[in-house]
């Protein structure tokens, strides 16, 4: 039996050494305490890939108006195979360039490692973490919230276990750490640097062959920097259901109240309804959530509606469509400050086998910063188009497909 452990960790220098060391000691954990059969076989197959966008952008970075955007972001990783263990490591170096000086190029970063592993019979496990370093918010991931504008510095880490007691009970936990710096935090009034903790625990029951309920208690906590409101704690302790309601309809969702401590009480939930039929699938969604890394003075409230359908045409061709709208305000029980709406139409291709896709797009986004109905503060417009290729792993094994 031989046991292989890796630890990984990249930062800036400047940056403190405490979030490096703790994905090192995520990813040790997680390696180390998996057996390894000593006939098991290990892959590890390195790749590299790259993709080509060409595009318009009406309001590039949310203030600097319309150019045309060329991107180039070639990417390198590797991802290891083995009996129980799945890692995938990549780092993107996103180049943008614009063709009549909207804003200056830049130069934009992402790291990421993923683990998935079992490490029992009954027990999965999972980590992980990200790192953006960019100059345009539309690289940050925050669905259904308005973000500040301007470059920033974004550190997701995470791990979650689930855990099968009895064939009907099965256990849950899991932690994330969210670190965001904006390059306007000490230059524009009302943008402030910000942590996260979110950590949850939950058990489900299998009720009925299609029935499970259950329930989680949430926490979380929320450091802003520089703030007269200070830090939140919350909890919220939530109920859950997931219900086949027939062979292509499924309805789940959890909700329950939301506790700030030594302050108002707000209410977070989700709800989902899944319809999956031989070619098209459809979902929507329904979405409360207290977040924080907005840019935003303390943690903010969103709602958030979205309703996303993918045709697949073929097996190499698909088109997405998606819609949504939004509100937030100040958490916990502020009125909504900002409002918007989002429309996004996509048509994806498998173009050269598995390691080449081609996808043509059109998308809307507008705000109301006043939080009504007219969003005309802030609109943006992409329209593009985007080639991916890649070698040494095919599209499907990074989930990448159409």
């Amino acid at each position: 039996m031989r046991t292989r452990c890796l630890v990984a960790g990249r930062g800036r220098a400047q940056r403190s050494g405490a979030p490096r060391l703790a994905t090192a000691t995520i990813v040790a954990a997680l390696l180390c305490a998996v057996p390894r059969s000593a006939d098991a076989t290990d892959r590890d197959k390195p790749f590299v890939g790259v993709t080509a966008e060409e595009l318009y952008d009406s309001n590039v970075n949310n203030s600097r108006g319309a150019d045309a955007v060329s991107r180039v972001t070639p990417e390198a990783g590797l991802m290891h195979e083995g009996p129980v263990t799945k890692i995938v490591a990549d780092y993107r170096l996103a180049m943008h360039a614009y063709a009549t000086g909207a804003a200056d190029s830049t130069i934009n970063h992402r790291g990421a490692l993923q683990i998935g592993t079992k490490l029992g019979p009954r027990v999965d496990a999972n980590a992980g973490g990200i790192l953006l370093v960019a100059d345009d918010p539309v690289l940050l991931d925050r669905p259904g919230v308005a973000v500040a504008p301007g470059g920033f510095d974004d550190l997701t880490l995470s791990a979650g276990a689930t855990g099968a007691l009895t064939r009907r009970w099965k256990l849950d936990g899991t932690y994330a750490f969210r670190r965001t710096r904006w390059s306007q935090a000490s230059a524009m009034i009302g943008v402030f640097d910000s942590d996260e903790h979110d950590g949850a625990i939950g058990a489900t029951w299998r009720w009925t062959r299609r029935l499970d309920v259950g329930g989680r208690v949430l926490g979380q906590d929320f450091v802003t920097y520089g703030s007269a409101m200070g830090d939140s704690q919350t909890i919220a302790p939530v109920a859950s259901l997931a219900w086949q309601a027939s062979h292509t309809i499924r309805l789940s969702g959890w909700a329950g109240p939301e506790f700030f401590l030594g302050r108002a009480t707000t209410w977070t939930g989700d709800a989902r309804a899944v319809w999956q039929g031989r070619k098209l699938r459809a979902t929507l969604t329904l979405d409360r959530t207290i977040f924080g890394g907005t840019g935003a003075q303390g943690a903010v409230w969103s709602d958030y509606g979205r309703l996303g359908v993918v045709w697949r045409l073929h097996r190499r061709t698909a088109i997405r469509l998606v819609g949504g709208a939004f509100a937030q305000g100040i958490a916990p029980d502020a009125n909504a400050s900002v409002t918007g709406l989002m429309g996004r139409v996509e048509w994806s291709f498998l173009a050269f086998g598995k390691n080449t896709r081609i996808d043509v797009y059109a998308e809307q986004r507008m705000q109301d910063a006043s939080g009504g109905t007219a969003f005309t503060n802030i609109e943006r417009t992409f329209v593009g188009i985007r080639l991916v290729a890649m070698t040494g792993v095919d599209l499907f094994d990074l989930g990448e497909v159409p």
